[in-house]
């Protein structure tokens, strides 16, 4: 039987900072709903607190291929985005941006709240890419310069991604815009930092 470590840490009111031998991870929330984002992806768990009961989905997971890889979009069916929006996206996304625009704010912890609006597809709607195919290396999506990227977040992505995802949560509560309003959380990492997706 090996060794094991896990710490701990609440960094903030509802978010813990997690520390393992396998890496660090940060949990959102509290009984009856949490998000864990680490190294193995977003992990979101919601249960009835006192009953035991409890159900884990993970929204986006990671290959361990060390091949190439290029993200073959997959997508859930527009009934299960719904539901997923209705019962926990609406909420838990309101939740995720709040926090991700705090992290903004503390300044040493942009990377986290950059991370957090990466996810925010999968949160909102279960928008997710979920098969790999292995390809060769000029398939790789090439990002733009870092600084460019830095530059256009600080200048113009901060508030220009915060007027866009309210505009595309006015969108889903019409019910008939939502569509539009998935499709624009979908794009929210590339208004914010200019990051393409593969």
């Amino acid at each position: 039987m090996g060794w094991r470590f896990r710490k701990s840490m609440k960094i903030a009111p509802g978010v813990r900072l997690n520390i393992g031998k396998r890496g660090a991870s940060v949990s959102f929330g509290g009984r009856g709903a949490r998000m864990t984002i680490g190294k193995s992806g977003t992990r979101v768990t919601t249960g009835i607190p006192g009953t035991g009961l409890s159900y884990t989905t993970k929204l986006n997971k990671k290959s361990r291929s060390k091949k190439q890889a290029v993200t073959v979009s997959k997508r859930t069916s527009f009934f299960s985005q719904l539901l997923w929006f209705l019962l926990v996206g609406w909420w838990l996304g309101a939740i995720i941006v709040i926090i991700a625009y705090i992290c903004f704010a503390l300044i040493i912890t942009i990377p986290i709240g950059v991370s957090l609006i990466n996810q925010l597809p999968s949160i909102i709607a279960r928008r997710r890419s979920s098969a790999i195919a292995p390809m060769p290396s000029q398939v790789q999506v090439k990002q733009r310069n870092f600084l460019i990227r830095a530059a256009w977040f600080v200048c113009v992505g901060f508030w220009l991604a915060f007027l866009w995802m309210v505009v595309a949560y006015a969108l889903c509560l019409t019910i008939i815009g939502m569509p539009i309003g998935f499709w624009m959380f979908e794009q929210t990492p590339g208004i914010l930092t200019l990051r393409k997706s593969a």
